[in-house]
């Protein structure tokens, strides 16, 4: 291809998106071909960007992928320049190149996109990649470009920059308004892999226990994986490496202390998320991972931390015991609204059996003992998802390690529990999110009439006088009847809010921290440093 032709077909391009989606780029770049640009398989594949051209490589111009990666370059061309970690911008130039290539050209795109884009693991339950778009994609089509350029508009103009936060959580909001159809098997399917509890995902089990041939379960699971609804994760059993999750919730704070604290907690190697609130913008709820011998002294200094913010809020702190466990989170999330209000209201079908719920207790241990090199290995396979010895070599030769000591020491992490592959749920179509305070005289009829709610990554945390579940989702619009439901059966018993939203910010094992003499973490400094912070 000649460099004219090259260059006319980019502005080709850029007039299309111009014409079509009603707005204009925020820089006019020029195409200009380079020799040698290195076409390692990264969000700039084939291209170097300069502030006003793309240096395409040469070795693109007629290749199978050239047409692809011009159809990127031009969209990018849209994007505002001026945000903070704007890599993952780019993943908006793939989709323009996936839906504007034809039936037979997009599996090539995937499949370029899916080696050039990792996905990025966004706090537990929550993973970031190309099916994300595709999947909103496939339900709002062109609109879904509107959105995000809407989007991406506002929140430069009013805060003057964007981070990969804001771009989740608008993703987040979309992708939950999502409501796919499932049929019983689907929804069977789904309760059977929420009920896997510190187990592999095995295909051949879970058809015994459905009454299905091992085909059908691997069918039923890529529709689920296309719907977007369920991916295959590598899950760290944190409490084997004796960490145990502590929850608090701070009321009535200051929007400037509030501020203030999230930045502080946010900082601390133990931190994990943090949760606002629709209703109130004075609470803030945290939970951490910390080892259990610095439970007493970690609560007294929150406390004393806490207090000595100038609007004196309250906190409540609780220690994790236990986790649902004991119903099928799915099973009616898809159902229509009038049938589940139908549900939610009746008395009858409620109630569960005392003995029916199973309260797993996660008692932190580490069972094996662990140097500091196997938590370099095991860093990797949280950061990344890996979990083959070939996948983590890759990443931890230039570290020094052979290939014989990555596989014994995945073996030993695989051997004890540590790790292994769980899937994990998207919230989809679940666009109201709840927390939960109930009175442990009551916790057990609380959790009752829980039973049939979509309740798709509930966590139970018991500590003082009460009962905690922390994220209650339910299908949009029926979180407010559903609130009533239970303020009425019982009365001031339960506390309820809605949370506005989950803030991630990439909980990260820290293998320079263990101590290999006590085989635990030594957050000892940092704790010290909640209470010694200048105010």
């Amino acid at each position: 291809m000649e460099k004219k032709v090259l260059k006319k077909k980019f502005e080709e391009l850029m007039n299309n998106i111009s014409s079509s989606l009603s707005i204009k780029p925020y820089q006019k770049r020029r195409i200009s071909i380079n020799q040698g640009i290195k076409l390692g398989y990264d969000v700039n594949f084939g291209v170097k960007r300069e502030k006003n051209k793309v240096l395409f490589d040469a070795q693109l111009i007629d290749s199978d992928v050239g047409d692809i990666i011009l159809k990127r370059e031009a969209m990018i061309c849209f994007l505002p320049v001026d945000v903070k970690d704007k890599d993952f911008l780019v993943d908006i130039g793939w989709l323009y190149a996936y839906v504007s290539s034809g039936k037979s050209e997009r599996v090539k795109v995937k499949k370029l996109w899916g080696r050039c884009s990792k996905p990025i693991r966004h706090g537990y339950y929550y993973y970031y990649g190309p099916e994300v778009l595709l999947m909103l994609w496939r339900t709002y089509r062109e609109g879904l470009f509107e959105i995000l350029f809407f989007y991406l508009n506002e929140k430069r103009k009013t805060d003057g920059k964007l981070t990969f936060e804001d771009y989740f959580s608008l993703l987040s909001q979309v992708y939950r308004d999502i409501v796919p159809e499932l049929d019983l098997d689907d929804r069977l399917l789904l309760a059977k892999l929420s009920q896997l509890n510190h187990e592999k995902m095995d295909a051949e089990k879970i058809a015994g226990d459905l009454s299905w041939d091992k085909m059908k379960v691997y069918r039923k699971l890529k529709t689920l994986e296309q719907l977007g609804l369920v991916a295959k994760s590598v899950t760290i059993n944190f409490s084997k490496l004796g960490l145990a999750t502590t929850f608090f919730k701070v009321e009535g704070i200051s929007s400037k202390d509030k501020e203030l604290m999230f930045e502080s907690m946010a900082s601390m190697p133990f931190f994990f998320n943090a949760i606002e609130f629709v209703e109130s913008c004075r609470e803030l709820a945290f939970s951490t991972l910390l080892p259990s011998r610095y439970k007493e002294s970690y609560e007294t200094k929150i406390k004393s931390y806490i207090e000595s913010l100038p609007c004196k809020p309250e906190v409540k702190v609780y220690t994790r015991l236990a986790k649902f466990s004991w119903y099928d989170p799915y099973w009616l999330t898809f159902v229509p609204y009038p049938s589940l209000y139908k549900v939610i209201l009746s008395s009858s079908g409620l109630i569960r059996k005392k003995e029916e719920v199973e309260w797993r207790d996660d008692v932190p241990g580490v069972p094996v003992k662990l140097e500091k090199r196997d938590l370099e290995v095991l860093r990797v396979i949280w950061r990344r998802d890996l979990f083959s010895v070939r996948t983590l070599y890759l990443e931890l030769k230039e570290k020094g390690f052979s290939y014989a000591e990555v596989s014994r020491r995945l073996n030993k992490i695989r051997c004890n529990n540590i790790a292994y592959i769980k899937p994990i749920f998207s919230p989809i179509g679940l666009g109201d999110q709840m927390y939960i305070d109930i009175k442990d005289d009551k916790g057990e009829k609380a959790l009752s009439y829980l039973s049939p709610a979509p309740n798709v990554l509930g966590d139970v945390l018991k500590g003082g006088r009460c009962k905690t579940i922390s994220y209650c989702y339910l299908p949009s619009g029926t979180g407010y009847r559903f609130a009533d439901m239970l303020l009425e059966r019982l009365g001031d018993e339960v506390e309820i809010r809605f949370c506005k939203r989950v803030t991630y910010t990439g909980f990260d094992i820290r293998f320079n921290l263990w101590d290999e003499k006590n085989q635990t973490f030594d957050f000892s400094p940092y704790i010290e440093k909640l209470v010694l912070m200048d105010m």
